[in-house]
């Protein structure tokens, strides 16, 4: 977790770009609730466009976020079916936000394009820094 001034952050590694799509995910669904205690009862599916994969990756987010306040579902499982830097294909699991079993963190607001950073390392693995608006 990376501490910013009026917002959070968070660094994430992954093997492939599919992984660190889900491990980002995942890890924002994390600060604002317990992820861990979502039960995988729904199923949504989504498919987007970006300019590159830094685009792709804030609109992912958003578009989470915009279920998550439109429709109080909350994912906590995410499989990439399809990747490239201008294209996401994904489905995911979760079901309606209840309080009283999953818990408040932070009140993630959106993701942001500020210190944003999605990049294929050396070796194959993949690093995405992501700054919340909370």
């Amino acid at each position: 977790m990376i501490e910013h001034t009026a917002d959070i952050g968070i660094q994430v590694t992954a093997d492939t770009a599919s992984a660190l799509f889900s491990q980002v995910a995942w890890s924002m669904i994390d600060l604002m609730t317990e992820a861990e205690a979502i039960n995988l009862t729904e199923e949504k599916r989504v498919t987007l466009e970006g300019e590159d994969y830094k685009d792709l990756m804030i609109r992912w987010l958003n578009e989470i976020l915009f279920w998550f306040d439109t429709e109080t579902f909350v994912p906590g499982r995410f499989t990439i079916e399809e990747i490239e830097s201008r294209k996401l294909v994904a489905k995911l699991w979760g079901e309606r936000f209840d309080r009283s079993r999953h818990g408040i963190g932070y009140d993630i607001k959106a993701a942001t394009y500020h210190e944003l950073r999605v990049e294929e390392l050396e070796g194959g693995h993949w690093f995405a820094q992501v700054i919340f608006d909370v």
